[in-house]
């Protein structure tokens, strides 16, 4: 029988991968270089939008309301003339008063129409008004301009009544002093357009 005689050392368990890199790197075996992960592209992060700065609290209580636009004056188109003012403190404040009245009150209306006079003759207007007022409203007067043959002329109404026959009912009961310059009815439609003559 032949004789057998053991090779050597039986061969141990395979060395881990760790220990076989540091094998390898003892010999001067170069490691193998690592895989770089490839590089993803981030994008940009949104720009975020500053909030409006806020004015300090003092700024907005104090801040000024904006600015009403004012009106231009009605011109009086044309055709039309502005009607001038009387002179006398009672005439004028009537007048000034008619004005408004005439665009306010109903066109077929009628008032009294107690005495016409020129421009030159404002002062017997004023006088009449004055004792006129003691007997009955003020406000119930009404001064406007007319113009007779081109020459500017003011007449004195009162009242407003809605029909002819209640005016003429009304200037039946007019005291006396009223009656001197024999009264007419006069419409505010009449009395309006002659106002603008």
């Amino acid at each position: 029988r032949a004789d057998y005689a053991p090779a050597g050392p039986a061969p141990g368990p395979p060395a881990s991968a760790a220990a076989q890199a540091r094998g390898a790197l003892a010999a001067g075996e170069a490691a193998p270089a690592e895989i770089a992960s490839p590089a993803v592209a981030l994008a940009p992060a949104p720009a975020q939008i500053a909030p409006p700065p806020v004015p300090p609290a003092g700024a907005i209580r104090g801040i000024a309301a904006p600015a009403r636009a004012v009106p231009s004056p009605i011109e009086p188109s044309a055709g039309e003339r502005s009607p001038e003012l009387p002179r006398g403190r009672v005439v004028g404040e009537r007048f000034a008063a008619t004005q408004a009245w005439l665009t306010s009150v109903p066109a077929g209306h009628y008032s009294i129409q107690l005495m016409t006079v020129k421009a030159s003759e404002l002062a017997q207007m004023e006088n009449f008004l004055l004792r006129a007022s003691k007997v009955l409203p003020p406000e119930e007067f009404h001064v406007y301009s007319v113009k007779i043959d081109g020459v500017q002329n003011y007449r004195a109404a009162y009242g407003l009544y809605p029909s002819v026959a209640e005016t003429l009912a009304a200037m039946r009961e007019l005291p006396p002093m009223l009656k001197i310059h024999k009264p007419y009815h006069r419409s505010v439609a009449r009395m309006g357009s002659q106002n603008k003559q």
